[in-house]
């Protein structure tokens, strides 16, 4: 089926760095124009003097379908097809400058940010705030996305509440080639007055 985008473009010429955004659910699953968060952040980067496009990822189901099912039926092939797509429009757009580009995403967004930064090497940043289920897999066939590690060139920060009751911590090694994983913790419990957890990884060439 179609996907839509919404773009966010400044004003003037430009040229632009420019942001892939991934939308998070709930709510966004029926549609991005009724996710206000979303629609908020792209705005405020678009202020800021970014172009944003946001794309509809869930546009592989009607959007009056439950969010249990697009839970389940999400399928991580899939979603880099629309990922690539989205980065081939904005790479092709007058106003960007095309040796600026990065991806992020909040929650379900987060998780697919990771995503595509380990299928398209050519982002420059990524920005993983607050996501899950890295360590599932999504789709037959697919792999769990955080086997993506070693392919992603850019740096990547990565953001996880201290309220949530069940982090993934990754410390992770810097290499040339890119990233290798040399130690996972799992906490099943964190303390609420702890700070936000935060990891940073950059590679080096």
């Amino acid at each position: 089926s179609k996907m839509e985008v919404f773009v966010f473009e400044p004003e003037g010429k430009g040229p632009f760095p420019r942001l892939v955004q991934c939308m998070h659910i709930p709510v966004g699953h029926t549609g991005i124009e009724n996710d206000e968060f979303t629609l908020k952040t792209a705005k405020r980067y678009q202020d800021n003097g970014y172009v944003v496009v946001v794309p509809f990822i869930f546009h592989w189901w009607p959007k009056s379908v439950g969010i249990e099912i697009k839970r389940d039926e999400f399928r991580d092939d899939w979603t880099k097809l629309d990922l690539d797509a989205s980065f081939n429009l904005i790479s092709g757009m007058e106003n960007v400058d095309s040796e600026r580009i990065g991806i992020f995403g909040y929650c379900w967004g987060g998780r697919v940010s990771w995503l595509s930064a380990g299928t398209n090497s050519k982002y420059k940043a990524c920005a993983v705030f607050y996501g899950g289920r890295i360590k599932k897999k999504m789709g037959e066939n697919n792999p769990p996305a955080i086997d993506l590690a070693p392919n992603i060139k850019c740096p990547i920060i990565g953001f996880f509440s201290a309220m949530k009751t069940r982090i993934l911590l990754l410390s992770m090694s810097m290499t040339i080639e890119g990233f290798q994983q040399t130690e996972e913790l799992s906490m099943s419990i964190i303390d609420t007055t702890m700070p936000d957890m935060l990891f940073r990884v950059s590679t080096f060439k």
